[in-house]
């Protein structure tokens, strides 16, 4: 599986010459691989229907046992443009807010792209320490990390660190990987990274960063 291709010379450089084996290729953008030694079957990924968005809405709602809201249940699709991220991340709301609540919410963010809308919902959702460390795991990269990398990064303890990264977990802002280890998505990672440059000095994120260093040094 070649996740999240970013172009159509990566691909090339790892799919073998001479094999029979099936490789699985996901990118945001069409690839144009004409010339790849290899048969080449395009699958576009529509965005979800109504029925798709609503199931999806369903398993992320902290709470799905209110009132059925058919026509909140679809602006709040529309506005997240059909896209499972960010009805994964909206959806996370659900229980706290009701549907309509959730779609006005998000309509109130005016012509924004999906994604954006439903960020900007989320993180101003959470603490000031939660969005300071949803910030900072940018700089981990494409890493996951568990408490020990979160309290270096907060400058706290990992009780403390790990109650954040629940917190962002249960606002779809981090995806759980295996026991206390978390990851950002690509999407989620530039949302932070931009918050993080805007909001914070530079000897903030410079500290932050080397506390990040010591203690991989620490664990290695």
């Amino acid at each position: 599986v070649l996740d999240d291709a970013p172009d159509a010379q990566q691909v090339r450089t790892l799919v073998p010459e001479r094999s029979d084996s099936l490789v699985l290729v996901t990118s945001r953008e069409p690839l144009d691989l004409p010339d790849l030694a290899a048969w080449v079957h395009h699958l576009p990924v529509e965005a979800l229907d109504a029925a798709g968005a609503e199931e999806l809405l369903t398993a992320a709602a902290q709470d799905s046992s209110g009132p059925y809201d058919a026509e909140s249940a679809d602006r709040i699709r529309q506005l997240c443009g059909g896209l499972p991220l960010a009805l994964r991340v909206a959806g996370s709301s659900l229980g706290p807010r009701s549907p309509r609540t959730l779609a006005t919410d998000l309509g109130a963010y005016g012509p924004v792209e999906p994604i954006e809308r439903v960020l900007w919902l989320r993180y101003t959702d959470q603490s000031e320490a939660a969005r300071r460390l949803l910030r900072r795991l940018a700089l981990a990269g494409r890493a996951s990390l568990g408490a020990a990398a979160a309290a270096a990064l907060l400058a706290t303890d990992e009780a403390e660190a790990t109650r954040h990264l629940e917190e962002l977990a249960r606002s779809g802002l981090i995806d759980h990987v295996r026991g206390n280890r978390y990851r950002l998505h690509d999407l989620v990672r530039a949302f932070a990274q931009a918050r993080l440059l805007d909001e914070e000095e530079p000897a903030e994120r410079t500290a932050a960063q080397e506390r990040l260093i010591v203690n991989y040094a620490d664990l290695a």
